[in-house]
C-alpha cells in the first residue's frame, strides 16, 4: 500500500471546503508563574481562576478539543531514537518551562493566535502549531 498521497488526493484535500482545523496552545511559563500553582493562598486561586475562566470561555465558543496542565517537578523522561534516555531537565534548555497546553478547532491561524493572545499568561510565552492532517489518523 502507498503510504504517500498522490497528486490527485492532495488536489481532492485542497478542494474541500475550510472547515476548523486543530490548533495546539503550548503554554510555556517562567519559574516564578509556575510557583503560583500549588497552595490555597489569593495568588494561587487567581492564577487557576484565569486558566478556569479561558477554558470556559474556550467551551463556550465550541472550540475548545481539551488540554491539560502538566507537572513541572516531576522527573522527566525521553525516547531518542527509540531508546529511553531518564533526563534531568526537559529537551529544551530555556528559562521558561511548558506548564500546560490546550487543543482547539478554529477555522484560521488568525483565530487560533486571538485565542493564544487571551491565554493568562503573565511571564511567559504561548505557541501556536497548527496541527497536520496525517491521512487515516483521526484529529
Amino acid at each position: 500500500m502507498n503510504r504517500f498521497l498522490s497528486l490527485a488526493a492532495l488536489a481532492a484535500l485542497a478542494a474541500l471546503p475550510a472547515q476548523a482545523a486543530p490548533y495546539t496552545l503550548f503554554i510555556y511559563e517562567s519559574a516564578e508563574q509556575l510557583s503560583l500553582r500549588p497552595g490555597g493562598n489569593a495568588d494561587t486561586q487567581a492564577y487557576w481562576a484565569a486558566y478556569d475562566l479561558f477554558g470556559k470561555d474556550l467551551a463556550a465558543a465550541g472550540v475548545l478539543r481539551g488540554g491539560a496542565a502538566l507537572s513541572t517537578g516531576a522527573p522527566v523522561s525521553q525516547v531518542v531514537s527509540g531508546t529511553v534516555v531518564d533526563a534531568a531537565a526537559p529537551y529544551a534548555a530555556s528559562a521558561l518551562a511548558l506548564g500546560g497546553y490546550f487543543q482547539i478547532d478554529v477555522p484560521a491561524d488568525a483565530d487560533a493566535i486571538t485565542w493564544a493572545g487571551k491565554m493568562p499568561v503573565i511571564d511567559g510565552v504561548v505557541e501556536v502549531r497548527a496541527g497536520f492532517p496525517v491521512p487515516g489518523m483521526a484529529m
